[in-house]
């Protein structure tokens, strides 16, 4: 039987928040995917926020899969809206996928009640349908539902499919199912519908995989996962071991076998991507996945945030947004991101501005390698010039950038640098890959990241190393401490 298979790795899990995907990593996993034969690629929830939008605008110019079919996601449960003018609809038809997939929670009705919010999940799909989207309806908590309230869950079914979704997807969001209740309830659904239905199991009780195939023995054809299970409580089924059992040990074709050797590859490229981005969950608090703009409040201390006019925090959240863009990982560099808030309401404090640098490397034959850097940076309108050596390239940066300031900023003594961090994006790039580059730093207790991402891995160094020393500095002007105003013989070259 001929199976079709949708990944959620990309895809909408406010759960998920800590494992946050750069553009680029995202762009290189929809690649894969499609290259491995998956069906659907799920990209994210557009109407969620500035994260899945910039995704879905990059995806319809840089990402054109020759197979599979990008699906944004629509959530009924936040439009409060005529299809027409509801800002989440209209989300995902400015995201211009081929493929919707519109979820419903089937556990409830709300205030609505039932025959109502049958009655708005029928008017979305036709909305989209008369739009020439394809439409996954996907069932919430289909299987409590119906153990509580059966006839309101097919019902909810039957508005969906009178309505033309061409897929009716049966949802285990708690991962409360057993295997034969999953069983029974199929049976019941495909007496009731025809075409194709679908089955998206949770994990959370370690049955994601078994509930999948039973759904599949009973006729489903459609079946959803992610790539290695990332997610909330052991996240959805793992479409790899879907895939492998499917095909190996039952007989039935999603990716085919010719595509299978692929599975190792690109499991490992999302893991690669995920430990990057997962690497220091531990020094930041969780918040949500879409935007890290909607992040600020718990990254950066609020006190800077109120200090923020109207035009001011726009500014900084057009900044933050092209730095996301670019590869950042803002998140995880909360250095970089405090520092872009005190440079927005502090523009005219500069400490110091880094005019150049320059970096030579040698070993010798009976030697260790040696680097010797020359940085140059401008305080006002005097220049300092210093040479170090250094155990390596980035050493000997930290150590001249750090001779250079200390003249005039004896306090930078007590900031040390702890750690060093190396990420590739661009996956596949060989030696034109970019890199982000990530240094932990600490100073009297206080801890911070920094990150530089440029297709340099010295530049990359060199702008989380300007960074690093900036932050504690202009946290030292709002102290009172003024800014030094360099004398014109001393600072001359």
């Amino acid at each position: 039987m001929r199976l079709f298979a949708l990944d959620n790795t990309l895809g909408y899990n406010p759960g998920r928040a800590g494992l946050a995907f750069t553009l680029a990593d995202k762009l290189a996993i929809v690649h894969e995917l499609d290259g491995l034969g998956v069906h659907y690629v799920e990209g994210g929830c557009p109407g969620a926020g500035g994260s899945a939008r910039r995704f879905f605008a990059h995806a319809r110019t840089e990402c054109r899969p020759a197979h599979a079919r990008l699906v944004a996601l629509a959530r009924l449960d936040v439009m409060k809206d005529a299809p027409e003018r509801d800002e989440e609809i209209l989300a995902v038809i400015e995201a211009a996928t081929p493929t919707v997939a519109l979820s419903a929670n089937c556990w409830h009705a709300g205030a609505d009640g039932f025959d109502h919010y049958a009655r708005r999940v029928g008017e979305a799909v036709r909305f989209l349908k008369a739009r020439d989207f394809e439409v996954i309806f996907r069932a919430e908590d289909f299987f409590d539902c119906y153990a509580a309230h059966p006839v309101f869950a097919l019902h909810t079914l039957e508005a969906a499919k009178t309505a033309g979704a061409d897929v009716l997807c049966l949802r285990d969001c708690g991962g409360n199912a057993l295997p034969h209740l999953v069983r029974e309830v199929c049976i019941e659904t495909r007496k009731r519908f025809e075409g194709t239905l679908g089955i998206c199991a949770h994990d959370d009780s370690g049955l994601a995989v078994a509930n999948t195939l039973e759904a599949v023995e009973q006729g489903f054809t459609h079946v959803e996962g992610s790539i290695n299970a990332y997610g909330a409580r052991r996240g959805l089924a793992n479409l790899c071991s879907i895939i492998a059992n499917l095909e190996c040990k039952v007989g039935h074709e999603v990716i085919g076998p010719q595509n299978r050797s692929s599975m190792a590859r690109v499991a490992r490229l999302v893991a690669e991507a995920s430990i990057t981005a997962l690497d220091r969950r531990a020094r930041v608090r969780v918040v949500r996945e879409p935007a890290v703009e909607e992040a600020l409040p718990a990254l950066v201390d609020e006190k800077l945030l109120v200090r923020l006019d109207e035009s001011s925090r726009q500014s900084l959240l057009q900044r933050i947004q092209l730095l996301e863009s670019d590869g950042y990982d803002l998140r995880n560099a909360e250095g970089s991101l405090e520092l872009l808030v005190r440079e927005a309401f502090h523009p005219q404090v500069q400490p110091f501005t880094n005019e150049h640098y320059e970096l030579t490397s040698h070993s010798a034959l009976y030697g260790g390698a040696l680097s010797t850097a020359t940085v140059t940076v401008r305080v006002g309108e005097a220049v300092r010039s210093e040479t170090e050596d250094g155990a390596g390239a980035v050493n000997a940066l930290e150590r001249a950038l750090r001779q250079c300031l200390f003249v005039l900023y004896p306090e930078i003594a007590s900031v040390r640098l702890t750690d060093f961090r190396l990420a590739v994006i661009d996956s596949g790039a060989g030696t034109t890959a970019r890199v982000r580059v990530a240094l932990a730093w600490s100073e009297s207790g206080r801890h911070w990241v920094t990150a530089g991402v440029s297709g340099d891995l010295i530049e990359a160094s060199w702008l989380a190393l300007v960074d690093g020393f900036r932050l504690p500095l202009l946290r030292l002007a709002e102290t009172g401490r003024p800014m030094p105003v360099a004398p014109d013989s001393s600072w001359a070259v």
